[in-house]
């Protein structure tokens, strides 16, 4: 026991860790072999690999150094503990639905809005509304989020890559 709570056992005692350092193995084997396709082939394995490098290593970052998983609002992608008086279990299997029908409503509003708007608007966009209000992050750090994934899609998908995003059902009729 510390003065802030429980101690938490090693890094490599930490199953979270152990699985993190495996998935960040798998995404880093799987970009190499993406990497060998041809380019229109290989889009979807490379972005996939990338954004789960990506997520890997944020949620890596999170276990080993919980302070700075605070500081980043990565809070979601560390261990869970069960409130006082709550088994873990019940607690997580009580939750799972819930979470599972908000990511849901989250998808589909996300697909709705890239549809309606296309790839390159439509995606910053949903991250900046589930930042913002589904993850109640700061206005400043929302918009560098929306702002990277713009630039991010902008310069490596369209302009690096060549790729012919999808324009939205409204810009589509307008842009030709």
């Amino acid at each position: 026991m510390t003065a802030k709570g429980p101690k938490r056992p090693g890094l490599l005692r930490r199953p979270a860790f152990i699985f993190n350092v495996a998935l960040i193995a798998f995404f880093v084997v799987f970009l190499i072999t993406a990497l060998s396709y041809s380019r229109t082939v290989g889009i979807v394995p490379i972005l996939v690999a990338t954004l789960g490098l990506i997520l890997s290593a944020v949620s890596l970052a999170g276990e080993a150094f919980p302070e700075l998983g605070r500081r980043l609002e990565a809070g979601y992608l560390t261990t869970m503990e069960a409130p006082a008086g709550r088994n873990t279990e019940e607690t997580l299997l009580g939750d799972s639905v819930k979470d599972l029908a908000i990511f849901l409503g989250w998808a589909f509003g996300s697909f709705v809005v890239i549809l309606l708007f296309g790839f390159l608007i439509g995606t910053p966009v949903s991250v900046f509304v589930y930042a913002k209000w589904g993850r109640k992050i700061s206005w400043a750090k929302s918009f560098l989020m929306a702002l990277g994934i713009y630039v991010f899609t902008h310069l490596v998908l369209a302009k690096a890559m060549g790729l012919i995003l999808f324009r939205g059902i409204l810009f589509g009729a307008l842009i030709t």
